[in-house]
C-alpha cells in the first residue's frame, strides 16, 4: 500500500517481512476507514537478540490531519514477542483502539456519561 512506510526492515528476514506487511496490510484499511481521510501509517521495526531467539519491537506511528496517534512496545516480555505475526497484531489493535478511543470521544453526539450518573437519570 502507497500509506503505508518502513523503516528499518531490512533487518528482517524475508519471511518475517512477508509476515509483517501481511499483517499491516490486511488491518490498515480497517484503521483508515475509521479516519475517514488521508492518513498516513510510519512502522518502524526493532530486533534484540535474547539468547538463540529474537525479540521484535514494533512502533507504528500514524499521521491523520488532526491528530498523530503513536504506539510503541516494549522491550519487555509483556509488549515484545518472539513471534513477528503475533507482535504486530497485538500493536495494529492498540492502534486500533487509541484511533477508535480517540474518534470516539470528539463525535459531538457521543456524551461521557459515569456509571453513577447513569443510573441517577434512570431512576428519576
Amino acid at each position: 500500500m502507497k500509506n503505508i512506510i518502513y523503516s528499518k526492515i531490512s533487518e528482517l528476514s524475508d519471511e518475517d517481512k512477508f509476515a509483517l506487511e501481511r499483517v499491516v496490510e490486511k488491518r490498515f484499511p480497517k484503521i483508515e476507514r475509521f479516519v475517514k481521510g488521508k492518513c498516513e501509517l510510519k512502522v518502524n521495526v526493532k530486533t534484540s537478540k535474547k539468547g538463540d531467539r529474537r525479540r521484535y519491537i514494533l512502533n507504528y506511528m500514524l499521521s491523520t490531519p488532526s491528530k498523530v496517534f503513536t504506539v510503541r512496545s516494549k522491550d519487555t516480555s509483556e509488549a515484545a514477542d518472539f513471534n513477528i505475526t503475533k507482535a504486530a497484531h497485538k500493536e495494529m489493535n492498540h492502534l486500533y483502539n487509541e484511533v477508535k478511543h480517540s474518534l470516539r470521544s470528539e463525535e459531538p453526539g457521543w456524551k461521557k456519561y459515569s456509571i453513577k450518573r447513569l443510573f441517577a437519570k434512570f431512576r428519576e
